[in-house]
């Protein structure tokens, strides 16, 4: 679980905006980071990226108390 050390901005600004923009964690950088990697070694990298998609489908599912078919992975809740 992230800590408040994560979040660079945290470190010179008192970040308030919670809505759709929220404050970049470390570990989320590093994650998109990986991702621009992989794109330009791998160009559509679908052999690792749906396996992870189908991970965390079943990971939301069990905390909800829900079977992963019933658990819709979209770019946005008006999608």
């Amino acid at each position: 679980m992230p800590s408040r050390s994560d979040f660079p901005i945290f470190q010179r600004k008192t970040f308030i905006n919670s809505c759709s923009y929220g404050a970049l964690a470390n570990p989320v950088r590093e994650a998109y980071f990986q991702y621009l990697a992989d794109r330009d070694e791998y160009g559509s990298y679908w052999e690792k990226w749906i396996p992870m998609y189908e991970s965390l489908r079943a990971r939301f599912a069990e905390l909800i108390n829900a079977d992963p078919w019933e658990v819709a992975v979209t770019a946005s809740a008006s999608a």
